[in-house]
This record gives C-alpha cells, structure tokens and sequence, in this order.
C-alpha cells in the first residue's frame, strides 16, 4: 500500500499522482477525498498510456513520443493543480493569548503560519504547522497551549477566539465537528470577517480578535487600552478595565458557539454585492468601451476627411509654389542674362578705353623720343663745339711750352759756350 495525491475527481474515477510518480485510477469511494487530499492507494498497474498509443500506432517509437507527450502534459496539469490547491482561500486569527495566523487552501491545508506575537513564538514553530490539515493544527495549537498554561478550563483562560476572512470568492467554513475535541471544555469565539477589518486591525497594530473586541467594546461605551491588547490577552485586557469576560460576551450561551450568522450573512451580502458590482462596472466599461470606439472611429472619419482636404489645399499649395519658383528662376535668369550682357559691354569698353590709353601713350613717348634725341643732337654739338675749344686751347699752351723749352735750350747753349 503507497499513499498518492487526488489530482481529479471524474463521475466513475479518482485519479491519483502516486509516490511512485504515475497516474492510477481508482474508483469512487463511500467518502469521497477533496482535490489535494492524500489518500492510500492499492499496489497494481498504472494508467498505461503507452499500450494504448501501441495499438492506436502500431509501432513502438511512435507509442514513446506519444507516451512523452501525455507525460509532459500531465506533469504541467498535476503542476497547475498543485498551485491552484495550495494558492490559500482562507486566513485564521487563532487567539488564546498567543496569536497566530493560518492560511489555508482549498484541501484545508495550511500553506502559511504567521506567529503574530511573542507569546505565540514561544509557543510553537511555524515549521510545525506548515503542511498540516487545519483540524490537525487546531489540535496541535490547543495542546500546546494547555501544557504552556495558556489555556485552563476552570478559569478566566477558557476563551479562544477564532476569525474567518475569505480571500476569494468562496466561503471558508470551520468544521465544528472536525474540531478538537478538548474544545468542548472551553469557550469558542467564532466569527466571519471581511478582509477589510483584517486591515483595520493592522493598522493599529492588533491581531484580528483583539480589533473585534476592541470594537465591541467601543460599541458598548468603554475605551480599552490599545498598547496592553498588544502584549496581554484579551480576558486580562477586559479584566484591567473591571470587566468581567463572561458579562462581556454574555450574549453566547453555549460553550462552543456557531458562527455568527449576521456577520456571516454581512460576508456573504458584501461578495455578492461585490459580484453585481464587478458585473456593472464590467457592463459599464464595456458601454464607455463601444462610445469610445465609436468616437475614435468618428474622429478617425473626420481626421481622414481632414487629410483629404488638406491634402487636397496643399497640391494647390504645392502646384502654386511650384509656378512661383519657374517665375522665380526665370526672372534670375533673365537678370542673369542682363548683368551677362553689361558685363561684355563693361568689357569691351575697358579693352578699347585701354587700347586708347596705350595709343595715347605711344604716340606721347614717341614725341618724347623724337625730342630727345633732338636735344642729344643739340648736346653732342655743344659737346663738340667745346671739345675744339679745349682741343685749341690745349695746342696753344703746348706750343707755349714747347717754345719756352727752345727758348730755354738756346739760352743754356749759350752760357755753354759763353763759358768756353
């Protein structure tokens, strides 16, 4: 005998994961187990998907693949479900004075354990709780809390306060029956809430419990102490104010009490309005959702129509601009022509002006050629007429000295011969 998890409940089948890792069909029983739930399953042959996919193939490697693929399916599906079952529909304020919160999933098992304060830390790990079937945790907080001192039938410690809050759309309902049975001796206080007062008690910092007496006893007049609900339980808390738990919750005359029912009805009224109003405003985003289409396509209409006559103004625009600029270009060129045709004249006249110019200067240093030489003909008789004199002048004194060089010769013969 192995023990296998219920991954699908069909009309005729069970069908189970077992820890041996295959699916196996087992038929329905007197009590029927929830999605999640583990349950013994008999030692026989799995679901065998690979003869089948045999005779439907007739070949041995198209039977694996197909086999494969079933596999992997299955395993996606058995991964899906496993989150779908362990995704929490529930939270549980458990308060004796240890506080403790547990949430649970759809096979009432407990996926989470918050240990609110320091009295619930003492008391137990979370580790010991996580995993557990709520009843069993029930069970296991209960009987740690009577060896700890927490809890005593014949005193003020007989209180144990217990709140639902639903996080989804299906209501969590506590088992009285499946309840530990050591509750009898003691006082059950039962109650569904929505998770807004979940919020409210946190924001003040109180477990769940603890914010509905809070508000109890303001609705009754009396103010209790927020910082001593933090550290002390909720009959020390009513104590400290000279109140006594059993004049406080008089209003419940059996030991253990049922739900109470117009909190309950309050739960149940609020996700029902909550429904209707999901579906109108679902209805109504659906209407502003046509309107909206409509007007897009509306002004796309009109943008379109827009474009076409803009974009019909700005051919007319375009073809506009378009002759411009050929006048535009004509009017250049032509002024181009125009400066083209002075700037040849410009031209031609400089040239002859220059031509004038250099005739003109020509013909002036050819006058002043002609004069010049005129006065170098001028200059060279001078020149000679002055040479001749000179050449005269110079004869003369030669002759001089050549008659004054006899004169002396003569004389000094004289003297010679004067001395003889």
């Amino acid at each position: 005998m192995m023990r296998g998890v219920v991954m699908k409940i069909t009309e005729n089948r069970i069908i189970v994961l077992a820890e041996d890792g295959k699916f196996r069909n087992l038929p329905h029983k007197s009590v029927m187990p929830k999605l999640g739930e583990k349950i013994d399953v008999p030692i026989g042959p799995a679901i065998s998907k690979l003869q089948a996919n045999r005779r439907v193939f007739g070949k041995l490697w198209f039977g694996s693949v197909a086999a494969s693929l079933m596999l992997l399916i299955g395993l996606v599906w058995m991964l899906r479900s496993v989150d779908s079952v362990s995704e929490p529909v529930a939270m549980i304020a458990i308060d004796i004075n240890p506080s403790v919160e547990l949430w649970v999933d759809k096979g009432e098992k407990v996926t989470k354990v918050t240990l609110v304060n320091d009295d619930a830390k003492l008391l137990i790990a979370e580790k010991e709780l996580l995993g557990s079937p709520f009843y069993n945790a029930m069970q296991i907080i209960v009987t740690k809390a009577e060896e700890q001192g927490y809890l005593k039938a014949e005193s003020e410690k007989k209180y144990i306060f217990m709140s639902v809050v639903d996080l989804g759309e299906e209501i969590f309902d506590v088992d009285l029956k499946k309840l530990p049975p050591t509750l009898k001796d003691y006082n059950l206080k039962l109650n569904h809430l929505t998770p807004q007062k979940q919020e409210q008690a946190k924001e003040i910092g109180l477990s769940l419990n603890k914010y509905m007496v809070y508000e109890q006893a303001q609705q009754k007049g009396i103010t209790l102490n927020i910082d001593e609900l933090r550290t002390h339980s909720i009959t020390a808390s009513l104590s400290h104010v000279s109140l006594d738990p059993e004049s406080f919750f008089s209003n419940q005359e059996n030991p253990v009490s049922v739900p109470h029912e117009t909190e309950r009805e309050a739960v149940v009224e609020e996700k029902f309005e909550e429904k209707i109003e999901k579906v109108e405003e679902t209805e109504d985003k659906n209407a502003e959702a046509k309107k909206e289409d409509k007007k897009d396509t509306v002004k796309k209409e009109e943008v379109r129509l827009e474009d076409v006559n803009k974009n019909g103004a700005k051919e007319e625009k375009d073809e506009i601009k378009e002759k411009a600029k050929i006048k535009e270009k004509a009017k250049i060129k032509e002024k181009v022509e125009v400066k083209e045709k002075h700037k040849e004249k410009d031209v031609t006249e400089k040239v002859e002006k220059d031509i004038e110019l250099e005739d003109k200067k020509e013909v002036e240093e050819k006058v002043l050629d002609e004069d010049e030489e005129e006065e170098m003909e001028e200059v060279e008789i001078e020149v000679t007429a002055e040479d001749k004199k000179v050449d005269k002048k110079e004869d003369k004194i030669d002759n001089k000295k050549e008659k004054a060089k006899n004169q002396n010769d003569d004389k000094i013969q004289e003297e010679n011969q004067n001395k003889r």
